[in-house]
């Protein structure tokens, strides 16, 4: 169609119908609904539900509490009927998809009491389990609940829950996890005001992740086997641009070989490395440009956004020492599992390849787009991996990669940074505590 003869009226009435007319990708967040006395009830379900009918497959609605009420009944565990009648959000459940508290709201809403002491630790997680079963059986399809320090609880419903919503993974049918909270280093100046929006924004987005299904080498001269963010497709960012060894992922190599020196990672490089997105988009892919807006832009930094970044890398630092004692250890195993072989057995199926034991913190596999990918490709796309393409976070690293994200904005270093590097986010939430890194 040449729109260059249409007026200005028919060129927005031109773009609103194909605005109307596409479909939209992606998640609704509503919060606040005890705070909003009009937006309550019917009027709240009436809103999930449009919004869900404005996006492809009904996207993923979320819902986030705050300001609830002391509640007026009396003491003791309420039922699911008194949850389904509760006059804010009782209609509003079967339509939500992930419903984020903290423990006080959690305690508030269903009566259930936390003792918060060591010695009550397990019945307090017992009750933490049977008060988000109730809106479980509300409908609710994820009930998060964030407990400050003591990390977060993620309980999820059955599979018939989860077809009425087919953008959320469905690996994660049937599943809890229950994480600690991210630890900040000691003397981090910290402002815990909206950490439970962050972390429910961060959840949001790692339910929506997907892989793509490519590698993306982290130097110039890639080992075999190596990878940026676990195999998710990004735009090349410092590490590939500007040579940085990877700190956090160290090349894969033969067993017996001796390993290659690694260089430190200093606090300027991990600072250009989360900025590289931002500034190769903002100077027009100028090399030159970009590499003085960043240092301006370093030397312009305030004191304490330096002495965080200088944590960063020597945390980087001490987990790349813990990596390479295991690296010898971990090569025999990913060996065996090879899951990243982008060159499968003609007529394999994907459970063939991955085999029963192995274990992917990418608990999805679209197989469609297997089937389409091994027709279309007949396996001979080396920088492809068909049994990897669609598969979504497993539900620990989405918890993990929530929790990365409320620690960036608690920290005041970091929360008014105006992005966040979700590649070097992901590098960290896809990384098993003893050094071994999830395929």
């Amino acid at each position: 169609l040449d729109t260059s003869q249409l007026s200005l009226e028919d060129m927005e009435d031109y773009h609103d119908r194909i605005e109307d007319a596409t479909p939209a990708y992606g998640a609704f967040l509503f919060g606040y609904p005890h705070l909003l006395p009009k937006l309550q009830g019917d009027a709240l379900a009436r809103i999930l539900a449009e919004a869900r009918n404005t996006m492809f497959e009904g996207g993923i609605v979320a819902l986030d509490l705050n300001g609830v009420p002391e509640p007026d009944r009396g003491v003791g565990l309420r039922k699911v009927s008194d949850l389904k009648a509760d006059s804010v959000i009782g209609s509003a459940l079967p339509l939500v998809d992930i419903l984020h508290m903290n423990e006080e709201e959690l305690q508030l809403l269903t009566g259930c009491k936390l003792r918060n002491t060591e010695e009550m630790r397990l019945e307090d997680e017992f009750a933490i389990a049977s008060a988000t079963n109730l809106f479980l059986l509300c409908g609710v399809a994820i009930v998060v609940v964030t407990r400050g320090k003591k990390g977060s609880y993620v309980s999820c419903n059955d599979e018939d829950r989860f077809q009425k919503s087919p953008m959320l993974p469905s690996s994660w049918v049937d599943c809890t996890a229950k994480l600690p909270c991210v630890e900040l280093p000691s003397g981090t100046i910290i402002n815990t005001n909206g950490a439970g929006d962050s972390f429910t924004a961060g959840f949001l987005v790692a339910a929506m992740l997907r892989h793509t299904g490519m590698t993306v080498p982290v130097s110039t001269s890639p080992t075999r086997g190596s990878s940026s963010s676990g195999g998710f497709e990004t735009p090349r960012s410092a590490a590939t641009e500007v040579s940085f060894e990877s700190t956090s992922t160290p090349p894969r190599r033969t067993t017996g070989s001796s390993p290659k020196p690694r260089k430190k990672l200093t606090p300027y490089q991990l600072y250009m490395r989360e900025n590289y997105v931002a500034l190769k988009q903002k100077c027009n892919d100028d090399k030159k440009k970009i590499f003085s807006v960043c240092h301006q832009m370093w030397e312009d930094e305030s004191d304490d956004v330096k002495a965080f970044y200088e944590r960063q890398a020597d945390e980087e630092e001490e987990f790349a020492n813990i990596s390479q004692s295991t690296t010898e250890a971990s090569l025999a195993l990913q060996d065996q599992l090879d899951v990243l072989d982008s060159t499968p057995r003609r007529g394999a199926s994907p459970s063939d390849h991955f085999g029963s034991n192995s274990f992917s913190p990418f608990g999805d596999i679209n197989t469609n787009s297997f089937n389409n990918n091994n027709n279309n490709n007949n396996g001979n796309d080396p920088s492809r991996n068909i049994y990897m393409t669609n598969r979504a976070l497993n539900l620990e690293s989405a918890v993990q990669f929530a929790s990365l994200v409320a620690s960036h904005h608690v920290d005041t270093a970091t929360r008014d940074l105006t992005h966040l590097d979700v590649t070097r986010l992901l590098e960290r939430a896809l990384t098993l505590p003893e050094g071994l890194e999830e395929i």
